[in-house]
């Protein structure tokens, strides 16, 4: 059995990672290698914000994204990735901002930011996850009614 995670390493940043691995026979090998992120350029995320959850309908749910760049440089440009479609972001100084359709079906969906170089090489990448939920999904139940049913003394509305 193999897993993978995505391990975040910001800029400047040192990170350990251990790796373990075991066999059939109940052996175990470990590991620990240390991640140091050199890229120069990056993003941060303003926009949405981290854990969002949108309620839908089923229809398309138009989101506004946001990121925060360093070392952005001359022909530098910055999309935004949902699935298949690319959406490309308007970029001032060192803020980067459009919106971008998610499809309003039930579940996470991922909104990937992305700064190419003048030669359309990804310099940097950062990603944030959305919830979307069904709204027929959500269940609601009447607590309480006032006045209560059939309740004498009371004045109508």
């Amino acid at each position: 059995m193999c897993s993978s995670d995505l391990v975040p390493v910001s800029v400047g940043e040192t990170v350990p990672v251990n790796l373990v691995a075991n066999d059939v026979s109940g052996n175990q090998t470990r590991q620990e290698y240390i991640l140091e992120s050199s890229a120069v350029a990056s993003i941060r995320i303003l926009v949405p914000g981290i854990d969002l959850q949108f309620v839908s309908d089923g229809s398309p749910i138009n989101v506004q994204v946001a990121a925060r760049l360093t070392a952005v440089e001359e022909g530098n440009s910055v999309q935004v990735r949902v699935g298949a479609d690319v959406v490309p972001l308007t970029v001032t100084g060192t803020l980067a901002n459009g919106s971008v359709d998610l499809s309003g079906t039930d579940g996470e969906q991922v909104i990937s930011f992305e700064m190419l170089n003048a030669a359309q090489e990804i310099v940097a990448q950062a990603q944030r996850t959305v919830s979307i939920i069904d709204e027929t999904n959500i269940p609601i139940e009447l607590i309480r009614m006032e006045p209560a049913n059939n309740q004498r003394f009371v004045d109508t509305n």
